[in-house]
């Protein structure tokens, strides 16, 4: 008779390939029926990367072409070839696969709405798409879902309301005394953070276009880079952070302001704790959150 841990060995072994099996051929199957008894079809999948391969290889050729080609304002074909071109084979809406995860394209306005004013949280981010954008986000409201997305919200929204945008540009304008070192700094550090986002954007395109185990290993050189990237954003956003404590100490800022930062600092000072959801807001969501709004802001008039 074979000793315990033989059989121990042979039973993780067995629980492993089951899993395997189970999350890539078993559950694909099962949610690729249910989609197609709606009416949804999509391009056949890789059994580990999915569709990503494909995608990356419509881009590349597309992406080669337009910038041989006329300078053009439909951007659709630039921006999602792969969609267009699978809509017109399988029509809309669009299935599609990242790995072992399902994604649906919706063009449908209706549908649309429905998806972007759900508070009940059925709809989340895939499990793949997060780990890409929480590598270029990081763990902000882009990204979270359920309660912490919900807490989040609550948090930000009245940094855009519109009376307190109002007051934000009348101050902007009615200011005489700024301090031109601390803003000179911040400047800097802000250009710093641009540029480091500049390098996760490329790697995590990278990743992206990678194999999908490549992309899966936590030790590999690819995520070696952007972990190692993303940990200068921190320090550098942190940087910043400390300026606006420092100024708020020294009385030239009353409550660490009232745009987006100072509402975020003021609610980690506060210390708020959701016993249903035990849930807090603490410093490590503000980094989060400064560096998504960061993403949000570059290459726009907000930069």
């Amino acid at each position: 008779m074979a000793p315990l841990w033989l059989w121990t060995i042979a039973a993780l072994c067995v629980g492993l390939v089951w899993k395997a099996v189970t999350k890539l051929l078993l559950k694909p199957w099962i949610l690729e029926a249910k989609l197609r008894r709606q009416g949804i079809r999509g391009p056949p999948r890789s059994i580990l990367s999915g569709n990503v391969k494909h995608i990356f290889e419509i881009r590349t050729h597309v992406e080669a072409k337009c910038i041989e080609g006329p300078i053009t304002h439909d951007i659709m074909d630039y921006v999602q070839p792969h969609h267009l071109q699978w809509a017109k084979l399988y029509g809309q809406p669009l299935r599609w696969w990242w790995g072992s995860e399902p994604g649906v394209v919706l063009t449908d306005l209706d549908m649309i709405k429905e998806v972007l004013y759900n508070k009940a949280g059925a709809f989340w981010n895939s499990n793949w798409q997060r780990q890409l954008q929480i590598d270029l986000l990081g763990r902000g409201m882009a990204v979270v879902n359920g309660d912490e997305w919900a807490l989040r919200r609550r948090i930000l929204a009245p940094a855009f309301h519109a009376d307190k945008i109002k007051a934000s540009e009348r101050k902007s304008l009615q200011s005489s005394s700024l301090d031109i070192k601390s803003c000179s700094s911040c400047y800097k550090q802000g250009h710093r953070v641009f540029e480091l986002l500049d390098q996760v954007g490329e790697l995590v395109y990278r990743k992206f276009s990678s194999q999908w185990i490549q992309s899966k290993l936590p030790f590999s050189k690819i995520n070696r880079d952007i972990k190692a990237v993303n940990a200068e954003v921190r320090s550098t956003l942190e940087e910043i952070v400390q300026v606006r404590k420092d100024q708020t100490a020294a009385g030239e800022i009353e409550g660490y302001g009232s745009d987006l930062l100072g509402v975020m600092l003021k609610e980690v000072d506060a210390e708020h704790y959701d016993a249903k959801t035990g849930l807090s807001f603490t410093i490590d969501g503000l980094m989060e959150e400064c560096k998504t709004f960061y993403i949000a802001g570059h290459n726009t008039s907000a930069k």
